[in-house]
């Protein structure tokens, strides 16, 4: 596909900052691929910050595609501040012995485990060595600051931000520290939707504010726009665009006149079954359906009434996360170990899983606290009895640590057939993972599910970005159910209002707008908005 003209002057920018505002649906990652292949013919070093790890690399396939071979290093800003950190975080005293990343699950089990004990949460994960996602930002600027000619090796060279409105404060810190040669920023403030995070959506609609507050990031850039629309009719983009939203771009369909847009309202029973029919029907002839909602809650109403009908349901966040499953805890304990084998925490559970007692454990706590605070990892392997079960357990997990920059899914397996792991969900790892790149991703609250083929999906407008549709239904148009009445309370109206932008965008072929009937249920005031 070639670039439109808008897209070709992104593409090709000479300045050395460079922030292209790229509408919903106007081609911004083929435009991100050229600007990649673009740069990396100037630079010995690009790096390509996507908003999710696979977003990136979805990128870098667009990459080998135009010109193959490029070396482009693709993840995320956290997975930059990562390898920093792994680099570089010795250099603290209290991190001299290494460091491993827990998710929101793991996080949840120290501060339970850690309430009942009566301790301080954040003294028990800096003891434990352990950081939470956001730490790695924090860690990584601290680094900057306090060792500059350790850190230098991490600045210069190209640099690609994508998805920027969803930038906080601490992410566009690291991006200035990292001091680039090239600077590339990218994004659509009309698309900011993560405000409660701390994003930055305003960087990106407000040029003079932006070069006031990041002048290294924003001051002297060059500002573009990416007006062309391929995804959806006119219809539906003229919705978009009546919307009033600091930055938006005025979005114009290549495909020319088209698409439909409906309001729907009535009576719960009665239009959750005509709607039901109406997706199955469309379902049963091919389409793709999605069914969009403020919150998660209202998008369980439906699932109930498609599964009746048979239509197979991709509900994300609505059912335990596989990696919350006790199998898949057992897993990440023993790959915790692997990546940092001095933490007490994670190898006191594999050590009781492996057949070690409570006074057992003790004793070797008494025992290393003769030691100068001797590590239980150290101790492990210099006092227990080799011919034990623990012992063994300890044997294989050093064999993995020997390897852990290989394949997760074999260390995974490894450790399943030695029922370290047993029933551990193998199968749900990703070719190519390694194990800390495992964790790291794991602890990422951006991550995606990916969509099954032939399924409607019902999910949250949230869990929406990113995504398209033939058919989206935008369920529960109502004032106090979107916008959302605290929203509204707490002067959020302008990122609700972004959220709305956002699902209408989805749809390539028809939107539908469900409110209720109810007298005692206003109408969206968003439908009054963009009513034509």
């Amino acid at each position: 596909m070639r670039l439109n003209e808008h897209q070709a002057r992104a593409a090709a920018a000479p300045e050395a900052r460079v922030v292209t505002v790229a509408g919903a649906g106007t081609g911004k990652t083929q435009t991100l691929a050229h600007r990649t292949v673009f740069l990396c013919q100037r630079h010995d070093r690009v790096r390509l910050c996507g908003y999710t790890r696979a977003s990136a690399e979805e990128i870098r396939a667009r990459v080998d595609r135009i010109a193959p071979g490029l070396e482009v290093q693709a993840g995320t800003v956290h997975s930059i501040a990562a390898e920093v950190c792994r680099t570089l975080l010795h250099l603290l005293s209290e991190y001299r012995m290494g460091f491993t990343i827990v998710d929101g699950v793991e996080e949840d089990r120290i501060k339970r485990d850690a309430r009942k004990a009566k301790q301080d949460v954040e003294r028990v994960l800096v003891e434990a060595a352990l950081l939470r996602y956001d730490d790695l930002l924090r860690l990584a600027l601290r680094l900057a600051e306090e060792q500059p000619e350790a850190f230098a090796e991490f600045t210069g060279g190209a640099l690609i931000v994508d998805e920027a409105q969803d930038l906080n404060r601490a992410q566009w810190a690291l991006v200035a520290a990292l001091r680039p040669e090239s600077l590339t920023v990218i994004g659509d403030p009309a698309q900011s939707i993560f405000g409660f995070q701390g994003a930055c959506g305003w960087a990106l609609a407000d040029r003079e504010r932006a070069a006031a507050e990041m002048p290294e990031v924003f001051e002297g850039a060059r500002w573009y726009a990416l007006p062309t629309n391929y995804r959806s009719g006119q219809t539906i983009l003229d919705v978009a665009n009546r919307l009033d939203v600091p930055g938006l771009v005025h979005l114009e369909a290549a495909r020319g006149p088209g698409g439909t847009v409906r309001e729907m309202g009535g009576s719960s029973e009665k239009m959750l079954r005509a709607l039901t029919g109406w997706i199955v029907r469309g379902w049963e002839q091919g389409e793709k359906w999605a069914i969009l909602s403020r919150t998660r809650r209202r998008a369980q109403w439906l699932v109930k009434y498609l599964k009746e009908r048979g239509v197979p349901v991709h509900a994300p966040g609505l059912g335990e996360s596989i990696w919350a499953s006790e199998p898949a805890r057992q897993l990440l304990d023993a790959f915790h170990v692997v990546v940092h084998p001095h933490g007490t925490l994670h190898l006191e559970r594999v050590l009781r899983r492996s057949g070690m007692t409570e006074l057992q454990l003790a004793r070797a706590a008494a025992a290393r606290s003769g030691l100068d605070g001797q590590s239980l990892w150290n101790w492990a392997v210099s006092s227990m009895d080799r011919s034990s079960a623990p012992y063994r357990a300890i044997y294989v997990l050093g064999e993995l640590r020997e390897g852990m920059l290989a394949s997760a899914t074999e260390a995974a397996k490894a450790l399943d057939a030695l029922g370290l792991a047993p029933g551990a969900p193998v199968d749900s790892i990703p070719e190519g993972w390694t194990i800390p790149q495992m964790l790291t991703i794991l602890a990422s609250p951006g991550r995606h599910e990916e969509q099954p083929e032939g399924v409607v999906y019902v999910g949250t407008l949230h869990s929406a970005k990113g995504r398209e549709w033939d058919n989206v239904v935008l369920f529960g148009c109502e004032d106090g159910a979107f916008p959302l009445e605290r929203a509204v309370r707490e002067g959020g109206l302008d990122e609700e209002r972004r959220l709305f932008y956002v699902a209408v965008t989805r749809a390539r072929d028809q939107l539908v707008m469900v409110r209720s009937a109810s007298r005692e249920q206003e109408p969206s005031r968003f439908l009054a908005e963009v009513a034509a």
